[in-house]
C-alpha cells in the first residue's frame, strides 16, 4: 500500500513537471488540480504509513522473541 501511494505520487509529480516543460500554465482545469495536489497529500501519508508499519513490525518481533532471565 505504501509503495502504491509513493508510486502514484511520483507519477503525478513527473506528470506535473512534464506538463510544465511542455507549456501548460493553467493547472486549475480538468484533472490537473487532482494531479497537482496528490504529491502534497500522498508523500506525507506514505511517510506516516511507513512509520506505522515499522512500529508494528518492531512490536511483533519483540513479542515473538523469547525472553531470557
Amino acid at each position: 500500500m505504501v509503495a502504491a501511494i509513493v508510486g502514484l505520487t511520483l507519477v503525478c509529480f513527473a506528470a506535473t513537471l512534464i506538463a510544465s516543460v511542455n507549456g501548460t500554465t493553467d493547472f486549475s482545469v480538468g484533472v490537473w488540480p487532482a494531479v497537482a495536489a496528490l504529491p502534497l497529500i500522498g508523500l506525507p501519508t506514505a511517510f506516516i504509513l511507513l512509520v506505522v508499519l515499522i512500529v508494528i513490525n518492531w512490536s511483533r518481533r519483540r513479542k515473538s522473541t523469547p525472553r531470557t532471565k
